[in-house]
């Protein structure tokens, strides 16, 4: 069942948790802001999914919360504390997999960032063979990321999110590239995935059957520039979710109409500015 939002408080509740509070950002030089006041919070363990119109700031909320960009004012906590830039209590797997480094195999892709903390050689290996063998890659530790196909690429982006057993994963479309089957399969993976492990998603999505099939709850977005969140629906469908339900149609049509909504009001702004 959907998850609901937990109440802040206790440090086990905070712990992986986000809050964007009152979040405007803009480029500055007389350009129009980009989000204007952005309120939400994510519960420590939820599946938070972002939907909204093309070029309303998904994409730059996520970087916010991963500390890549600050906000123009407002505040970003994880876990209860302000987000001051990039940390490690924070992952975020790309819609790409430009981030696999291609001379190094999949096993030392994926135990790159460990090394960097200076994590010793037999632990490295062992944390990324079990996290291999959790994304469905084990065996194939050795090959490289050209050997690989987009879903195999994107399971060892995971694999090393994984790794470094951090409590929040921001990922920003991740599976937009990949064909039909491989999406779906990855996405029921991902699913029980952040059950099985309690991490944190944040995930960004255009797709509004993606964001049923995925979420606790869903934050739609309004139209940019100046976007704002919309409204949060929290989706109450048992899993696993499948699309030809009378209920995922009936969510699947509530949701499309309040996108429509705002992709018709940015036509209108464009035709008055004609």
């Amino acid at each position: 069942m959907a998850t609901e939002p937990v109440a802040a408080g206790s440090q086990a509740a905070e712990q992986g948790s986000i809050a964007v509070r009152d979040v405007s950002f803009g480029f500055g030089s007389g350009r129009p802001e980009v989000l204007d006041d952005v309120t939400f919070d994510v519960a420590s363990g939820e599946f938070f999914v972002l939907l909204g119109p093309s070029g309303c700031g998904k994409s730059t909320v996520l970087n916010l919360i991963a500390g890549f960009e600050q906000p123009t004012q407002g505040t970003v906590l994880a876990s209860g504390r302000p987000v001051a830039g990039a940390a490690r209590d924070r992952v975020v797997i790309f819609q790409d997999s430009d981030s696999l480094y291609g001379w190094l195999t999949v096993r030392d892709n994926v135990t790159f960032p460990l090394r960097v903390q200076g994590i010793a050689a037999r632990e490295r290996d062992e944390r990324a063979l079990a996290a291999l063998k959790v994304v469905g890659l084990k065996g194939h530790e050795d090959k490289y990321p050209g050997e690989l196909s987009g879903g195999m690429k994107q399971r060892t982006q995971l694999a090393r999110a994984l790794v470094l057993d951090a409590p929040i994963l921001l990922m920003d479309e991740p599976f937009a590239a990949l064909d039909a089957q491989t999406r779906s399969i990855l996405q029921d993976e991902l699913v029980q995935l952040s059950v099985t492990m309690r991490r944190t998603v944040l995930f960004i999505t255009h797709d509004i059957g993606e964001a049923i099939l995925l979420g606790d709850r869903v934050g739609i977005m309004r139209a940019g520039p100046g976007s704002s969140i919309k409204e949060t629906i929290v989706v109450h469908l048992s899993r696993p979710r499948r699309r030809g339900s009378a209920e995922f149609g009936a969510l699947y049509d509530r949701i499309h109409r309040s996108i429509s909504e705002e992709v018709q009001q940015a036509l209108r702004r464009e035709d008055s500015l004609l």
